[in-house]
């Protein structure tokens, strides 16, 4: 088989990947790392962030590793055969690569994404840690901490609680992410179900832990102790929880680790306040930085963490990267592809 040519460009894996993936693939492997003149990364421009040297290289390339915003830029490249993304998301080029594909075809390169078995276990573990921590009361013991007072805290502390395996976790959202929190969750004995747009069949969802399943929202938002949402950011999802959470029973914990966009800040509050929701745990928001005027910074009942659910490694994104490399050489189907039709 001929040499390939992998080419990196990414703002924050570049060097580190570089490193790795030699290790990784064959030595006959080319990998090459283009260093970006960005002086502005906020908003980065294909032509101006590379040079003339290595526009003509990702010209020849095969392969190319890139961050996510690039990918409409690597549109026209005439010899590209793969691009491999740098994160999950895709809605911030979702738009640009659909009126692409409207106006001059289907790529001729296949595009996938970071994603799968890593981003659900991390997100796995991060809800695991907050369930834990209400069932538990820790997350009334680390604020009560700062008052110095022993029996406050103690106060708090539930006289009973629920361990793992005596409460119910709805998945909305059984993609590849969510497909792996649920085996996780039925791993630990919890009662799994899940929604999703399309249908499941049944044999999977019972390989996957989910007991109950269904296409109808509000049956899974009326049966659900957690409620966990993984939904990506699409014209379909937009706004799809917004006016929903009445049908959850009383007391329901929300935890948004998909996009903020699935439902807004002000129904989230309104659901918080008449106690369909007793806790919300956000890691994603309408609009990111969330913004200091954002009532949910200082709601009792909210916890905010920066987006950092799941985030990228080098190491696990050079991982995921030769598992699909190897199907690349062999021409089989690779994993993670994003259809630009649908978003995701």
């Amino acid at each position: 088989m001929a040499a390939i040519e992998v080419l990196i460009i990414s703002q924050l894996w570049g060097e580190s990947l570089e490193e790795i993936l030699a290790q990784l693939l064959p030595q006959t492997t080319s990998i090459i790392n283009l260093k970006l003149n960005v002086t502005s990364p906020n908003a980065i421009d294909f032509n101006s962030a590379l040079n003339d040297e290595q526009l003509q290289q990702c010209r020849n390339a095969d392969i190319i590793i890139a961050d996510n915003s690039f990918f409409p830029q690597l549109y026209g490249l005439p010899k590209l055969k793969w691009v491999q993304g740098t994160y999950a998301g895709v809605d911030k080029v979702a738009h640009k690569m659909r009126a692409l594909v409207k106006e001059r075809g289907k790529p001729q390169f296949f595009t996938t994404r970071f994603t799968g078995d890593y981003y659900g276990t991390l997100m796995a573990e991060y809800c695991l840690s907050y369930i834990i921590s209400m069932e538990r009361g820790f997350i009334d013991h680390r604020d009560l901490q700062k008052t110095k007072d022993w029996k406050s805290m103690k106060a708090v502390t539930p006289k009973s609680f629920r361990t793992i395996d005596e409460v119910t976790i709805g998945i909305i959202g059984l993609g590849s992410i969510g497909q792996v929190l649920a085996r996780k969750f039925h791993s630990l004995g919890a009662k799994v179900i899940a929604y999703n747009r399309s249908p499941k069949d049944n044999k999977e969802l019972e390989e996957i832990g989910v007991s109950y399943f269904s296409q109808e929202l509000s049956d899974i938002l009326s049966k659900s102790e957690y409620l966990i949402c993984i939904l990506p950011h699409t014209s379909e999802t937009v706004g799809l929880l917004n006016g929903k959470f009445n049908n959850c029973s009383k007391g329901t914990v929300f935890i948004n680790l998909g996009r903020g966009s699935v439902v807004a800040s002000t129904e989230i509050i309104k659901a918080l306040d008449e106690g369909f929701l007793s806790r919300a745990i956000l890691d994603v928001f309408e609009d990111e930085p969330l913004p200091p005027s954002s009532p949910l910074w200082l709601h009792p009942n909210v916890v905010i963490t920066p987006h950092i659910s799941a985030v990228t490694t080098a190491r696990h994104l050079a991982l995921l990267f030769k598992k699909n490399y190897d199907k690349f050489i062999n021409n089989e189907k690779l994993d993670f592809i994003i259809d630009w039709e649908n978003e995701y």
